[in-house]
């Protein structure tokens, strides 16, 4: 949310900003201890401070101090802004992680501080599953507003194809819901369009389901470029065969290997016993691919 002027303000009037609102949430400066640990950018770019929210509350009051301030703002969950000073704030999501997992309802709400690695284990560990990215790296919000394909997708959907309802503070600063009846319009971009465009999002409320009994896993590395051609064709047609929506399949390319490329080749099979037939094609054409 960047703003058009940057005239200096004080920590003691952003301290005094949040105070008024009558909230606890913490703030760290430049200069403060623990700030190193809070930055963690590939860039040189280094925010003024940090805003610690810990509801949706805090995230509100952070936006209107900053509207109050002029200040510019950048999100933890996708600091992508290309700010080219240090003048802004950041907001760290960290503590807003509470997943809830209701596996009768298959209905999980998930705050936007969780990271994929916590809502994977807390939703498998009550037997649910959501189409889950197959690295831990991305974030919730962005996996989610950016639509969110992942190796069950082809099955089950999209990530925001099992989003129920989120919960946004606008840049005005006003909590709101978006779901099929109340903000049916903000719903509907937020599906796979919303990362960066029309708030901050700080909860989900998902529909999973039932995780698979049995998940199969197969890699294969090839580093010799000259194999890619024949594997990439064989995945084409393997695919353009329809097979059923259970197996899914992703190429993954490196070029930092030092014989060539090296290509990854997974697919994941939680249906087994729907598709077994196929996924032993599947297998046999990358067992004569790699000979």
């Amino acid at each position: 949310m960047p703003t058009t002027s940057h005239q200096i303000v004080s920590e003691q009037d952003v301290l005094e900003c949040v105070k008024r609102h009558k909230s606890k949430m913490k703030l760290v400066f430049k200069n403060d201890s623990g700030y190193e640990q809070l930055v963690g950018q590939w860039n040189s770019i280094e925010p003024r401070g940090f805003f610690l929210a810990q509801s949706s509350r805090d995230v509100q009051i952070a936006v209107k101090c900053s509207r109050l301030l002029n200040l510019d703002i950048a999100l933890e969950n996708g600091v992508q802004n290309a700010f080219d000073n240090n003048s802004f704030f950041g907001i760290k999501f960290s503590s807003m992680n509470k997943v809830i997992v209701n596996r009768q309802k298959r209905i999980v709400l998930s705050e936007a501080g969780a990271d994929m690695e916590l809502l994977k284990r807390e939703c498998l560990s009550q037997g649910v599953a959501l189409p889950f990215p197959n690295l831990d790296l991305n974030s919730l919000s962005d996996f989610t507003l950016n639509g969110g394909f992942g190796f069950s997708s082809r099955q089950y959907g999209l990530m925001s194809d099992r989003l129920l309802e989120v919960e946004i503070v606008t840049a005005k600063g006003d909590i709101l819901r978006a779901n099929p009846f109340e903000n049916s319009d903000l719903f509907w971009a937020l599906r796979g369009g919303g990362d960066e465009n029309y708030g901050i999002a700080t909860k989900f409320i998902f529909e999973a389901f039932y995780a698979p009994p049995l998940v199969i896993r197969v890699e294969k590395n090839y580093e010799n470029p000259q194999d890619f051609v024949w594997l990439f064709d064989n995945w084409l047609s393997f695919f353009a065969k329809n097979p059923h929506p259970s197996i899914s399949s992703q190429l993954q390319f490196n070029l930092e290997v030092v014989n060539g490329t090296k290509v990854t080749f997974v697919i994941i099979d939680p249906n087994f016993h729907k598709s077994m037939l196929l996924l032993q094609e599947l297998i046999l054409t990358v067992s004569y691919l790699a000979s």
